[in-house]
């Protein structure tokens, strides 16, 4: 499943790479506090990217899978990769949600979070 994921974030971004123009920064960013899949740059901005990617819909869509608490422990690692980095450059939280069905064009959603 792993594998699996960090194909899938590989997707992601180069998919806002080529349909917005951003650029890769970071990728698997790991703290006690949370992950942040990717971090990219857009325009001089940062973008904190979730990833999330599902094989179907048995379990509910990509969506309904990002969670209050899971943007929480997100919060915390941005503020984490903040002081560590000292890059405090306009920030957004985005997420990108894959359905990659098995024999099916993949279905990539897009929203800000925040």
């Amino acid at each position: 499943m792993q594998n699996f994921g960090s194909e899938m974030e590989g997707v992601a971004a180069q998919y806002l790479e080529t349909a917005h123009g951003w650029r890769l920064l970071e990728k698997n960013v790991r703290f006690r506090e949370g992950e942040i899949d990717l971090i990219m740059v857009a325009g001089g901005e940062l973008r904190f990217v979730e990833v999330k990617a599902r094989r179907n819909e048995n379990f509910g869509g990509v969506v309904e899978s990002v969670t209050t608490r899971k943007i929480q422990k997100l919060r915390r690692a941005i503020y984490r990769w903040r002081e560590r980095s000292n890059d405090h450059r306009i920030g957004q939280i985005y997420f990108v949600g894959i359905l990659a069905k098995p024999n099916s064009a993949l279905t990539i959603e897009e929203h800000f979070i925040e």
